[in-house]
């Protein structure tokens, strides 16, 4: 995380802010994984008014690295008082070569960039997204070896 030199005034705009905000609606479906979510659409409705009643805005900056092929974006939170605060996210994007695939990465870091500079409480986990999907259970299973089995104990007469 990045600062401006000083926090007075963004500090606690920023808590009354939060203190105003509301959950973003699940209002998004995921068929892959069969789940729902709150889009970026959703976590800007869910921040923004409470941030720019307070004065603070919202910047997003998107990179590309070429040589790690990360994709990166800093969400930055402006205070009318100049003061701000920053972070960055990144990932790396399923296809590197492919825009969509890029694009879809930039929109999945300004969601949760925005979310985590908030303090936006998430109604929902959708990481399934970034990740490969769930392995699908052969049908027909392999027995598995078993050890072999230890001997019994020994009989002991009294």
């Amino acid at each position: 995380m990045k600062h401006s030199e000083s926090m007075a005034a963004i500090a606690p705009a920023l808590a009354a802010a939060q203190s105003e905000m509301t959950g973003a609606k699940k209002g998004s479906r995921n068929p892959h994984f069969r789940s729902s979510y709150a889009d970026l659409a959703a976590v800007m409705e869910a921040v923004m008014p409470a941030l720019n009643k307070h004065g603070i805005s919202v910047l997003q900056f998107p990179s590309f690295d070429l040589e790690t092929k990360l994709v990166s974006v800093e969400t930055r939170l402006l205070h009318k008082s100049g003061e701000w605060v920053a972070g960055t996210c990144s990932a790396l994007p399923k296809d590197h070569k492919n825009v969509q695939a890029v694009g879809s990465t930039i929109t999945y870091l300004k969601r949760y960039g925005l979310q985590s500079m908030t303090g936006c409480p998430s109604e929902d986990d959708d990481g399934n997204a970034a990740s490969p999907p769930p392995r699908q259970q052969r049908q027909q299973r392999r027995p598995r070896r078993q050890s072999p089995a230890a001997p019994p104990p020994p009989v002991v007469d009294y």
